[in-house]
């Protein structure tokens, strides 16, 4: 194992491609159907290569995961001032999630797979709840504090933090889903967020006092 995360430090960029590879396949496929050749001919190495920076496909997948998910997590807290007006850091989330989608397409679609479609592309083994557990929360976690500062603590635990944070990705995907639909239309995600806040607004705004 030394010698694995050893290898991942002394050639970051390698490792970086191989789960960029990687997080396309098992997006695509699942983990049962991904294909370790084809993985390594998108990074253009050996199959063996793949192995020397991880531990088996499970390690892989487990990995990718991981890699995916830190990446959103990176992605919407560079684009999400804590200095902003709290409808100002709901829509910035709202526009960081969609982007992100937009520009790594690869990444969120495994993400969107882990949460949707986890018993069935990937089974229930322990090792893999843990990740996907884990990926997860942190993501939760910051869309809790957005929607708390944006509403009210009070209003938000009155409604139900999982049904409003749940609304409010319901929206996000409603509007990736209609995109990929469509895909002779323009995409424009300032419209997309703006549409989101205002139905948000209309269906959640804060008590009237």
């Amino acid at each position: 194992m030394a010698d694995l995360e050893r290898l991942r430090i002394e050639k970051p960029e390698r490792y970086q491609a191989i789960l960029q590879a990687a997080c396309a396949e098992f997006a695509s496929h699942g983990y049962e159907r991904a294909n370790i050749n084809l993985i390594a001919e998108r990074v253009g190495v050996a199959k063996g290569t793949i192995y020397t920076y991880v531990q088996s496909k499970e390690d892989l997948f487990l990995q990718s995961v991981e890699y995916a998910a830190g990446r959103v997590i990176a992605h919407i807290k560079s684009r999400v001032s804590p200095k902003a007006s709290p409808d100002e850091r709901m829509r910035q989330f709202i526009l960081a999630d969609l982007t992100f989608m937009d520009r790594q397409q690869d990444e969120y679609m495994l993400m969107v797979s882990v949460f949707y479609g986890a018993n069935f592309l990937y089974g229930r083994g322990k090792a893999y709840l843990l990740v996907a557990m884990g990926a997860y929360r942190e993501f939760f976690a910051l869309l809790e504090d957005i929607c708390a500062d944006w509403m009210g603590r009070a209003a938000l635990d009155e409604r139900g933090v999982s049904a409003v944070t749940m609304q409010v990705l319901t929206l996000i995907e409603s509007a990736n889903l209609y995109a990929w639909a469509n895909p002779d239309e323009p995409v424009d995600r300032i419209r997309d967020a703006d549409l989101a806040m205002t139905m948000l607004k209309g269906g959640l705004g804060p008590l009237s006092k």
